[in-house]
């Protein structure tokens, strides 16, 4: 039995809520009154309605995001019907902005706008009191970040061993990318680093050993940033990574050698590059030094053990689809580790929605509400991407054809060209993106290179070998995979 409930449904079983665990520990004495409880979009909602409502809460706070916001509405309607005596606030990116015409916001009776931790204890004790607060709660930006608890003490030992464990040592980001919520608040703030980092050592003790550092970018404050990376090389622990967001082209020298001295795979470096359209970035207030991104990049790769994760845009606005291809041609030629393809998609309150008009934004009507045609790319040609971008995954980022990978990428100079060809190839085959075996895909790889007639087929087949049995306790014979079907 809880009065009240903290909770959301997670992407994943492994995801973690921060937020939530940020909140309780901000609660005060009405900590011991709340518990926090985690769902996930792959659970019915009928299941969820049933696990929330047995507890007999007085309070529920819900946190609403792109990915959830559908499960989420059907929630808040079937707890309103079922127990209208509940009190039901809702937090979050999805509620902070353009809510007065939500499907959920009849279902809901207060919202916070903005970060929570000050203005949730003021709203509960007012709900308990019998009071009769706003619907509608603007939270202003907590500037001296000083003055909040950290949300460490939260995390359970189930936590730890099973979940994604996210930190968090700054807030806002500097830059304007109109296509992102963090857009919105343009100012960094930062946690105690000293305070900050007796926390990381508490976490470590317990056993934690990937940190996910939500920081928009964290390589803002190079001696700060050092800093943190110097604790945790004095703390290292085999196995331990680190997870960060940085901007190449704001990337020091002294924090470029830094990140020299971690062991390989021992970063996780998250890389938004999102377009090579020198009129897109502008459009998109995003300014951004593609010489010194390239240099910057190739370093980490060749010089540093981090692994690299870098991102590209589909569907902002002035980008084409041959533009996108350039773009694409330009990072893959480095090759870094993942690069994944994602679709423009219409976050609430972000400044993208001013070039609707002009450049024909046609967004999906539900979450998590992507892009299907501009002024520039046609739905067909979207469609197209759409698969590209699938394939890639299963070819490119999920690491299953490192060797037999560069057999394309040296077929032809144009490599969007090569692996748009592989992916109507594949489409052709399956007709399908999903469900799509390993040995499928290798028989459609061998087969795809065997039709280019430009590679003998024993290099093809050592090549694929290679990939193939890189992976200890395959057992099935490889000829047998190519000779089915």
């Amino acid at each position: 039995m809880s009065e009240i409930i903290l909770s959301t449904i997670n992407a994943k079983y492994i995801h973690s809520a921060f937020g939530l665990r940020s909140l309780w520990c901000n609660l005060g004495s009405l900590t011991s009154k709340a518990s926090i409880l985690e769902f996930n979009i792959n659970q019915q909602v009928n299941q969820i309605t049933e696990e929330v409502l047995k507890l007999s809460p007085k309070i529920i706070c819900f946190s609403a995001y792109i990915w959830n916001i559908e499960s989420l509405t059907n929630l808040l309607y079937n707890i309103k019907q079922l127990s209208p005596e509940i009190k039901i606030i809702v937090g979050g990116p999805e509620a902070s902005y353009e809510f007065e015409n939500a499907s959920w916001y009849p279902f809901v009776d207060h919202i916070i706008c903005g970060e929570g931790e000050i203005e949730l204890p003021k709203l509960i004790r007012d709900l308990l009191s019998n009071n009769t607060p706003d619907k509608v709660i603007q939270a202003a930006p907590i500037e001296d970040l000083s003055t909040i608890n950290m949300p460490y003490a939260a995390y359970s030992d189930e936590d730890i061993s099973n979940r994604v464990v996210y930190v968090e040592s700054s807030r806002g980001c500097p830059f304007k990318c109109e296509f992102c919520i963090s857009s919105l608040d343009d100012k960094v703030r930062f946690f105690d680093v000293d305070q900050f980092l007796e926390q990381m050592l508490i976490l470590i003790n317990k056993g934690v050993m990937h940190f996910k550092f939500i920081d928009r970018t964290f390589n803002v404050g190079t001696k700060r940033a050092i800093k943190v990376l110097d604790f945790f090389l004095e703390n290292w622990r085999n196995g331990m990574q680190l997870h960060f967001e940085i901007v190449p082209d704001k990337l020091k020298t002294e924090l470029m050698e830094k990140m020299k001295q971690f062991p390989l795979h021992g970063l996780h470096l998250e890389i938004g590059i999102q377009s090579y359209n020198p009129k897109t970035q502008e459009l998109i207030s995003r300014r951004q030094d593609f010489e010194l991104t390239k240099t910057n990049l190739k370093s980490l790769l060749t010089e540093t053990g981090a692994l690299v994760h870098t991102d590209l845009v589909i569907g902002l606005p002035a980008e084409t689809y041959d533009s996108f291809a350039y773009g694409f041609n330009q990072l893959i030629e480095q090759r870094p580790q993942e690069i994944q393809i994602g679709f423009l998609k219409r976050l609430k309150g972000t400044p993208i929605i001013r070039h609707t008009e002009k450049y024909q934004l046609i967004f999906e009507n539900e979450a998590p509400f992507e892009i299907l045609q501009t002024s520039d790319i046609s739905f067909a040609q979207m469609r197209k991407l759409k698969k590209f971008s699938r394939y890639f995954d299963l070819f490119y980022n999920s690491e299953n054809f490192p060797e037999s990978m560069e057999l394309l990428w040296n077929i032809d100079k144009d490599h969007f060209k090569s692996f748009m060809a592989l992916t109507d190839f594949t489409w052709g085959k399956t007709r399908q993106t999903h469900k799509i075996s390993l040995k499928n895909l290798v028989k459609i790889f061998y087969d795809f290179i065997s039709s280019l007639n430009v590679i003998s087929n024993e290099q093809l087949f050592d090549s694929l070998a290679k990939d193939f049995y890189r992976i200890p306790g395959r057992k099935e014979k490889l000829e047998n995979i190519l000779k089915c079907c």
